[in-house]
């Protein structure tokens, strides 16, 4: 069984200025959703962040991982999507940052088949 933390874990150390967030769709520890913010990715279709994530997992002790529901974006395709938020999950006022911790990002809805 993985641990959403651990994934979280490996994939922001697998990225610069990365903030990511992970979660367990199922309660199994092998069905994951989660979005990946870094800059990074600006250069890259998504096909080619979807293959630099999967990549960052590509190590034996994520082998039981079945199937990961991934969103890559850009800072500025973040921003975008969340208006309003940094890509962090706090509203951006301008204001000095707090101290308190951030609220986890709004991850999408990964729908399956109907």
């Amino acid at each position: 069984m993985i641990d959403p933390a651990d994934l979280e874990k490996t994939l922001t150390a697998s990225f610069t200025d990365s903030t990511v967030r992970v979660r367990d769709l199922t309660g199994t520890g092998d069905h994951f959703e989660a979005i990946v913010v870094t800059p990074d990715f600006v250069p890259l279709n998504r096909v080619e962040q979807h293959q630099r994530v999967y990549k960052a997992l590509d190590k034996t002790e994520y082998e039981s991982l079945h199937a990961l529901a991934l969103k890559t974006m850009t800072p500025a395709e973040y921003a975008r999507e969340f208006p309003g938020e940094t890509n962090t999950g706090k509203a951006n006022t301008g204001s000095a940052p707090s101290t308190e911790p951030s609220p986890p990002i709004r991850l999408p809805i990964v729908k399956g088949p109907s």
